[in-house]
């Protein structure tokens, strides 16, 4: 009897133990800290965005995180996989916390004590939760309540989005079905005309070279008040996503930038 001949390996115990070495939770976790911030601005900006419009992006930012944490299970185990998932799905979600950050540094006396008070606040708010979920990862209930709080997350926003979906579609339904529009008798003294998106005249002109001015006087012959100020910075685009840091840059090339105080902004938009 020949001792040496080799056993063929089961193909689906191969799959079983690489399956093995992989921290599913921590995975879950990884995926759904990087979707966190898509579902938030699809949330926040559902009037404008759909799912369709952002979904691919959410897939490639959460599939490549997703890929690393699988790499680094597979060479150096399930344990440091399931730790490396939670500090890299943290810095997947911190990348896109800057905006809320500064916000809040604005606001608060941090804005007189330090200079560059935005960054500053980022950095030392994402390192001390990167070290905190560095220590706690080691705690056997961590990754599952880490989870837990991925999912919610994802979740509550992307429900908010749907109930909104489902309600629109109903009011639509509602109007266009409704009667043939009232002609007044008498023309209104009081006219409003918004026009969202709108990109502003200087910007349209030093960009992209579409001189709007004359639409602009007319409207201020006509009696209207155009804020300058008031108008969209520049028009909708994917920069929305990917401007994570300060959007400064928006109000360019015009020096007058953006209002120091929400009461100043009132004012310009108001006309003064």
């Amino acid at each position: 009897m020949d001792t040496n001949k080799k056993v063929p390996k089961d193909p689906g115990r191969s799959l079983w133990a690489v399956a093995g070495r992989l921290p599913l939770v921590g995975m879950v976790t990884a995926a759904a800290l990087a979707i966190a911030p898509f579902a938030g601005f699809l949330n926040r900006n559902r009037e404008e965005a759909s799912f369709a419009d952002i979904w691919l992006y959410a897939g490639l930012y959460a599939g490549a995180l997703v890929a690393v944490v699988a790499a680094i299970s597979l060479v150096f185990g399930r344990r440091v996989g399931s730790r490396w998932s939670l500090l890299l799905g943290w810095c997947a979600f911190a990348l896109f916390w800057y905006r809320d950050v500064k916000s809040f540094a604005d606001g608060s006396f941090l804005k007189q004590v330090l200079p560059a008070q935005g960054p500053v606040v980022w950095i030392v708010a994402t390192s001390t939760i990167l070290v905190l979920v560095a220590r706690l990862s080691r705690r056997s209930w961590f990754p599952t309540a880490a989870m837990c709080f991925a999912v919610t997350i994802v979740v509550v926003p992307l429900g908010q989005y749907s109930w909104f979906s489902v309600s629109s579609g109903d009011i639509s339904s509602m109007s266009s079905s409704a009667g043939p529009a009232v002609v007044l008798e008498h023309r209104p003294d009081i006219y409003f005309l918004l026009l969202d998106g709108f990109g502003r005249q200087d910007v349209l002109d030093a960009l992209y070279e579409i001189d709007t001015g004359p639409f602009v006087e007319e409207l201020r012959q006509n009696g209207f008040v155009v804020a300058d100020l008031g108008l969209s910075a520049h028009p909708m685009t994917w920069l929305s996503v990917a401007a994570i840091l300060d959007q400064e840059y928006q109000a360019l090339p015009s020096e007058r930038g953006r209002p120091p105080t929400m009461a100043r902004q009132l004012a310009l938009m108001a006309g003064e």
